[in-house]
């Protein structure tokens, strides 16, 4: 049965609330008004462009979350999993999606939705291939965050050099 997306043209609302690795903990959340406000805006703000921008299919491993499932999945106590005040994010990760595809995503969030992400952190195995994305929705405490972080190294890595100069439109 196709689903229904009624949050966005590719979304719904249990795409937010599910865990890969502990779908139990996922099926006890509560889902709040706020929270269904927060899904529609990130699933409409973030998700649906860089979705239709790459041409391929997107999925969540892992939205919003309990204490509980916070951590059993090993999330720091201030993570923006926890949706807590303005926080919303989501990690994700692309359908049958190769290098290219992550890091023109990546760049495509940079340089179009930056002003709408709190941050963006691009996940790497051990052996350099890509896990996932997280991506978390502008708060109010931070705002623009690119950073990398691989499996094998202890901290993040702030993504290397500055904002890509975009070019300047002629307005005559």
């Amino acid at each position: 049965m196709p689903k229904k997306h009624n949050l966005s043209q590719w979304f719904d609302l249990e795409d937010f609330y599910k865990s890969k690795n502990h779908p139990k903990l996922a099926k006890q959340l509560k889902v709040t008004r706020v929270d269904q406000y927060k899904a529609f805006y990130y699933a409409n703000g973030i998700l649906d462009p860089m979705r239709n921008f790459i041409n391929k299919p997107i999925d969540t491993t892992s939205g919003k979350r309990s204490v509980e499932l916070n951590t059993a999945v090993g999330g720091v106590e201030t993570s923006e999993h926890r949706w807590r005040n303005y926080d919303c994010c989501s990690d994700i990760y692309i359908i049958g999606g190769s290098r290219m595809d992550y890091f023109r995503a990546y760049e495509f969030i940079m340089r179009e939705l930056r002003h709408a992400v709190s941050e963006v952190i691009l996940y790497f195995y051990r052996n350099m291939q890509i896990k996932h994305f997280h991506i978390g929705m502008a708060n109010g405490k931070k705002r623009g965050e690119f950073m990398i972080k691989h499996e094998d190294k202890p901290n993040y890595e702030k993504f290397p050099g500055e904002w890509p100069k975009l070019p300047k439109k002629d307005v005559s």
